[in-house]
């Protein structure tokens, strides 16, 4: 792959952080293996779902306290644009099931 030490090992402990890679042993041997975790990408989408759903309440939050107009509008812009992103990823995993289902059973 042709990168440093710290930076595989940065790129492993971040992909494990957000469950992209897990940690397997290996019989006989001390070092650490890591394997692409079965359900990785639909993982990260979840947190991205939740994160986004966070991120669209703490606007409304900080609308509910807001007392500037303008500031309010452009909350209500970053609301609308939360709400929509975190729809369609939403939407997203559905297709995906979907897509999986239809392959395993003509399989």
């Amino acid at each position: 792959m042709q990168i440093s030490k710290g930076t595989a090992s940065l790129s492993v402990r971040q992909g494990v952080q957000v469950s992209l890679f897990r940690k397997v042993g290996i019989p006989g041997s001390k070092r650490d293996y890591y394997e692409l975790h079965p359900d990785a990408w639909t993982s990260i989408l979840h947190t991205s779902i939740a994160q986004g759903g966070m991120m669209g309440d703490y606007v409304r939050r900080a609308k509910s306290i807001a007392s500037d107009e303008q500031a309010k509008m452009k909350m209500d812009e970053s609301i609308e644009f939360f709400d929509f992103v975190v729809n369609q990823m939403k939407q997203i995993l559905v297709q995906w099931q979907e897509q999986r289902q239809h392959k395993d059973s003509h399989n």
